[in-house]
C-alpha cells in the first residue's frame, strides 16, 4: 500500500484512487445531465475527506456540491439553452479532468490553476443560473403525472 503526503496528512493512495473514480463517477453523470446524481457523490466526497482528515477533498466537494445543486435547480425549472448548459458542462469536465490528473496538488503552479479554474467555472455557473431567474425564462411545465397519461381537455 503506497501513500501520499498532502498538507501534512498521510493519506492512503487507495483512497486518492477512489476518489478520483468518484470524479470520473461524476463525469459520467455530468455527460447525462444527471445533475442530482452529480450532487449526491459530491456529498460523498465531502464525508470520505472528511472522515479521512484530509481538507482540500472537502473543498473540492463542498464547491460540486453547490455547483451541481444550483444548476440542477435551474435545468428543472426552465427551459435551459442547450448550447448554454453544453459550455457549462465543459468547463467543468475541463475542471473535473484536471483534477483527475493533478489532485493532490504537489505545486502551488497546480494550486493556482485550480484557483483559476475553479474561480471561472463557478462564476459561469452564477451567470447562468442568475440569466434564468433575472430574465423570467420560459419556464418548463410541471405535472406530477406519467408521459403516457393525458390531461383531459376543459
Amino acid at each position: 500500500m503506497g501513500y501520499s503526503c498532502v498538507i501534512g496528512i498521510v493519506l492512503d493512495l487507495d483512497f486518492m484512487a477512489k476518489f478520483k473514480e468518484n470524479l470520473g463517477s461524476i463525469l459520467k453523470h455530468l455527460g447525462e445531465s444527471n445533475f442530482r446524481a452529480c450532487s449526491n457523490v459530491s456529498t460523498d466526497l465531502i464525508r470520505t475527506s472528511e472522515f479521512v482528515g484530509f481538507p482540500e477533498g472537502v473543498l473540492v466537494g463542498e464547491i460540486f456540491e453547490s455547483l451541481f445543486d444550483n444548476i440542477q435547480g435551474v435545468y428543472r425549472m426552465f427551459d435551459v439553452d442547450e448550447k448554454e448548459i453544453s459550455d457549462l458542462k465543459e468547463e467543468i469536465t475541463t475542471l473535473i479532468e484536471f483534477l483527475i490528473r493533478e489532485f493532490p496538488f504537489s505545486s502551488n503552479e497546480a494550486k493556482a490553476t485550480f484557483y483559476e479554474k475553479i474561480v471561472g467555472v463557478r462564476y459561469k455557473a452564477t451567470q447562468f443560473q442568475v440569466k434564468y431567474f433575472r430574465e423570467e425564462r420560459k419556464r418548463k411545465k410541471r405535472t406530477y403525472l406519467p408521459e403516457h397519461i393525458e390531461l383531459a381537455e376543459e
